[in-house]
C-alpha cells in the first residue's frame, strides 16, 4: 500500500498496528548518534498533543529499526498512520531545540551502566558499539542533517507495516518513495577472544556470537533454564538471571547470559556463566532438556498472542530481505535438531566470548584474556608534560600524524588524526578525543605544561565534521584561556609560590599551578603561613625566608589584579581563610625584628 509491504492477520480486538523502518542506532556515526531518536520524537510531537490518542500510540528507536505503533479502532489506526507518515515527511523542525533538550534530560536521568557495553568492547565506537555512548548528536544537529536523514531513511521503500486485523478503509501512508537500507556490515575490533573486561559494580555478562539459526535459538533457551536453576534456585547468587538470543544480521546472532549478582558473589556467578556455556558446547543438551524446550515452543505457538509474533517475524523477514519460512517449516527445522547440532553451534560460538566482571574483581578467568588497556601506538613528536601538582604523571605526544597519551604503567592510547571519531570541546578549553575503538584522551589545559601548541594542533588536524560542542545551552559562558586547576573557573593564571622550610638545613620547595583569584589567594595564604612558621630555623633560612615571603607577596598582588572568577563548574573554590597579617606566625618575624632592633640600636 503506497509502496509499503503490509501484512495482517485476524486477531481479537483491539486492532494493533506497527509501522517499522529499517533504520536504527547502528546506522548512525558517533558524531550523529541520536539523529534517529530526534526524528522519532519530532514526528510524534504533533500526535502527542492529542491527550486521548497519546495513551494508545507510541514509538521507539531500537538498534536495528524504528517502530511507530498504535491500538484502537480501524478509523483511529488509519488516522494515526496517516498523521505519523505526514509528520515524517514534513518534520516540525521548529521544535528541534526543545526536543533536543527533552532528550538530553532523558539521558541525564538514566542510571547505571549499559548492558550493551559488550558491544562497544567488541565493535568499538561504530555500529552496535554506539549503543554504549552518549547521543552526541543531541549537542549539535541542526535542521538540515535531520531533515536529510528523514528523507533518506524514513521512506516507503524502507518500511513495512503489520496489522492485527484487516487493512482499514481509506488507509493512506504519506511517505516519500525510497530504497531499502540493508543492515550495516559488522566490523569487530582485533581483540583476542575469549576476552574479559571490567564494567559496573556488580552484574556479570557473557556475550557470544554465532551462526543465526534454530540451533543457537533453541540452545539459548536451554542455557536460560540451566542458568536460572543454578544461579537463582540452587546457589541464590542472583535475582534476575537470563540468556537471550538476538539477531544481528542475516548471518550472525548474539547469545547474552546475564546475572545481577551482588559484588561478593559476582566472581562465582561469572564462573557459572562460563561453565554452563562451556558444558553446552562440549556435550550439548540432554534429550530431556531438548524435548522440554521443543514442547514449550509448541505451547507458545498455541498462545493467543502467537499470531502477533508471527506477524512480527514475517514483517522483519521482509524488512531484512530474508527468505520467509512458514510456521510448519520452522517447527520442522526445530524438531529435527539433535543435541550434537546444538553443541556444535555453541562450540563455534564460545571462542568469540566477551565476559564482563565488576571493576573490583580481578580479570583472572581460565581461558579468557583481559582486553588490553593500550590502544594504538605512541606517536613520536612534540612532548607535553604534566603540570606540577596536577595529580597525574601522564605524558602526551603529538605530531602531524596523530596524538598519543602514555600513562606511568606504560599503557598507551594513540590515534591518527583522521581516525578520531569525535573531538568533544568545551569553551573553557577542555578537549576529549575518542578513537574508533572507543578509547579516549582527556585534556584539561590547567593540568599540562605549554598546552597551547597541543590545543592548536588538535584544532588544525582533527577533521571539522568530528567536532562536538559540549557546553549546555544557556549555561554561564566562560572566558577563553586557562582554567583554575581547583575549581575550573576563569580567568586564571599560571604561578609558582615559594614554600621555603628549614630546620638546621634548608629546603627550597615550590607550589606550582594554574589558579583563579579566589583559589590563588587561598593558596597564597596557606603557603605563606607555612613559610612564616617553618622558614627561619637555620642560618640560610634567616636569609632565604624574607625573600620567599616577599616573592609570594608579589604573586599575591597578581591574583588581586585578576577579575572576579566565573564559577560555572559547580566546584567550590578554596576557602580564603584569615589574612596572613593576623596569623600567629607573624609573631616570629616580628619577634626577630624586635630582637635585631634591640641588639643593634645605639645606646
Amino acid at each position: 500500500m503506497d509502496g509499503v509491504p503490509v501484512f495482517w492477520l485476524e486477531v481479537p480486538a483491539p486492532l494493533r498496528a506497527m509501522l517499522v523502518f529499517r533504520v536504527g542506532q547502528v546506522d548512525e556515526t558517533l558524531p550523529t548518534h541520536g539523529i534517529t531518536h530526534l526524528v522519532e520524537h519530532l514526528a510524534m510531537y504533533p500526535l502527542m498533543q492529542n491527550l486521548e490518542a497519546a495513551n494508545r500510540i507510541n514509538a521507539r528507536v531500537e538498534p536495528f529499526r524504528t517502530r511507530f505503533m498504535a491500538s484502537g479502532t480501524p478509523e483511529e489506526i488509519a488516522t494515526f498512520l496517516a498523521d505519523v507518515t505526514t509528520s515524517l515527511t514534513n518534520l516540525p523542525l521548529d521544535r528541534l531545540e526543545n526536543e533536543k533538550k527533552v532528550l538530553r534530560t532523558e539521558a541525564a536521568n538514566r542510571t547505571g551502566g549499559s548492558l550493551k557495553a559488550a558491544w562497544s568492547w567488541r565493535f568499538g565506537a561504530a555500529g552496535p558499539g554506539l549503543l554504549d555512548f552518549d547521543e552526541l548528536g543531541l549537542r549539535w544537529l541542526g535542521p538540515e542533517p535531520i531533515n536529510q536523514w528523514a528523507q533518506d531513511r524514513f521512506t516507503a521503500g524502507n518500511a513495512v507495516l503489520w496489522l492485527s486485523g484487516p487493512v482499514p478503509e481509506n488507509l493512506k501512508l504519506n511517505l516519500r518513495p525510497g530504497t531499502r537500507k540493508p543492515l550495516p556490515e559488522l566490523s569487530q575490533l582485533p581483540s583476542k577472544t575469549p576476552a574479559v573486561y571490567q564494567q559496573g559494580d556488580r552484574w556479570v555478562l557473557l556475550s557470544m556470537l554465532g551462526a543465526r539459526g534454530s540451533a543457537l535459538a533453541v540452545g539459548t533457551r536451554i542455557l536460560d533454564g540451566r542458568l536460572r536453576e543454578r544461579l537463582r534456585h540452587q546457589q541464590s547468587l542472583a535475582y534476575e538471571v537470563n540468556a537471550s538470543y538476538q539477531r544481528l544480521n542475516s548471518e550472525l546472532a548474539e547469545i547474552t547470559s546475564f546475572a545481577d549478582s551482588l559484588a561478593p558473589s559476582a566472581r562465582e556467578a561469572a564462573g557459572a556463566l562460563v561453565e554452563l556455556a562451556r558444558s553446552l558446547a562440549e556435550s550439548g543438551p540432554t534429550a530431556q532438556e531438548l524435548s522440554a524446550v521443543l514442547a514449550e515452543r509448541r505451547r507458545m505457538n498455541e498462545h493467543p498472542e502467537a499470531p502477533l509474533a508471527r506477524l512480527e517475524q514475517v514483517a522483519m523477514e521482509e524488512l531484512e530481505g530474508l527468505e520467509p519460512k512458514t510456521v510448519a517449516e520452522l517447527d520442522a527445522e526445530a524438531d529435527a535438531l539433535t543435541p550434537g547440532e546444538i553443541a556444535a553451534a555453541f562450540k563455534a560460538s564460545f571462542p568469540t566470548s566477551y565476559l564482563s566482571l565488576p571493576r573490583e574483581i580481578p580479570m583472572t578467568v581460565e581461558g579468557f584474556t583481559p582486553v588490553p588497556a593500550s590502544s594504538g601506538a605512541r606517536i613520536k613528536g612534540v612532548r607535553v608534560d604534566p603540570m606540577p601538582g596536577s595529580g597525574h604523571s601522564d605524558v602526551i605526544d603529538f605530531s602531524a600524524e596523530g596524538i598519543s597519551l602514555m600513562q606511568p604503567n606504560r599503557t598507551v592510547i594513540g590515534m591518527r588524526w583522521p581516525e578520531v571519531a569525535v573531538a568533544l570541546w568545551w569553551s573553557d578549553g577542555r578537549r576529549t578525543l575518542i578513537g574508533p575503538d572507543g578509547s579516549g584522551i582527556n585534556i584539561i589545559p590547567a593540568k599540562w605544561r605549554s598546552v597551547e601548541s597541543l590545543l592548536a594542533a588538535i584544532r588544525q588536524w582533527v577533521p571539522a565534521d568530528r567536532w562536538i560542542p559540549m557546553d549546555e545551552p544557556g549555561t554561564l559562558p566562560r572566558q577563553e584561556g586557562p582554567i583554575c586547576a581547583i575549581c575550573e573557573s576563569t580567568p586564571a593564571i599560571e604561578v609558582t609560590l615559594q614554600d621555603t622550610r628549614s630546620l638546621l638545613m634548608i629546603w627550597f620547595k615550590r607550589v606550582h599551578g594554574v589558579l583563579c583569584r579566589d583559589c590563588g589567594i587561598a593558596k597564597f595564604r596557606e603557603v605563606q603561613r607555612r613559610v612564616l612558621v617553618r622558614g627561619w630555623w637555620s642560618i640560610p633560612g634567616l636569609l632565604a625566608t624574607p625573600i620567599a615571603l616577599l616573592y609570594n607577596t608579589v604573586v599575591y598582588f597578581r591574583f588581586k589584579r585578576l577579575a572576579v572568577p566565573i564559577h560555572s563548574s559547580g566546584i567550590t573554590p578554596l576557602p580564603k581563610g584569615r589574612t596572613v597579617w593576623l596569623d600567629p606566625g607573624m609573631l616570629i618575624p616580628a619577634g626577630l625584628a624586635l630582637a635585631l632592633i634591640w641588639i643593634f640600636w645605639p645606646r
